[in-house]
């Protein structure tokens, strides 16, 4: 999902234990209900999250939480995944799938290779060093800045309406 061009959400809704939670993470927008619950509790049973669990929680909510959440094994309720930065949202029990809709059919209405080079970029900031990561990104604003999309918007801003990409 990492890989995926397009923009990723998953919605949570219940609990998001082990592998759940490992296939969460992948996703790029995580929107969770207020009564979630995450866990890493593969500790317990004497292995590790290994399906890259353990990089990929650390990347979004740092090290010593990330080490605090696989060590220990133990839950965490959607706010303090909130305040961790393990979701992006929290929402009321039964709108996690219609608030990712909505947030869906929002980035819909962008630009589709913007927010491809957008999510290309973004993802170079944990496995390119700040160099390469520049290269990289000076590229892919070359690409988006050429496009169509990008003429249809600067002449929508100009114009004063709302761009219609392609």
């Amino acid at each position: 999902m990492r890989a995926f061009p397009k923009p990723t959400i998953a919605a949570l809704n219940g609990v998001a234990y082990g592998g759940g939670l490992e296939i969460a993470v992948c996703c790029d927008l995580v929107v969770a209900e207020q009564q979630v619950r995450l866990c890493l509790p593969e500790i317990k049973l004497g292995v590790f999250p290994s399906s890259g669990g353990t990089f990929r929680v650390a990347r979004k909510i740092g090290e010593s939480r990330a080490k605090e959440m696989i060590f220990l094994g133990e839950p965490i309720d959607a706010q303090q995944a909130l305040a961790w930065g393990l979701v992006n949202r929290v929402v009321e029990q039964g709108q996690a799938v219609a608030r990712s809709r909505e947030i869906a059919q929002r980035l819909a209405r962008h630009a589709r290779l913007a927010l491809q080079m957008a999510k290309s970029v973004i993802n170079l900031a944990f496995d390119r060093t700040e160099a390469e990561a520049i290269a990289e990104s000076l590229e892919a604003s070359d690409r988006v800045f050429c496009s169509d999309d990008a003429k249809e918007g600067v002449a929508a801003f100009l114009a004063k309406r709302p761009a219609v990409f392609g």
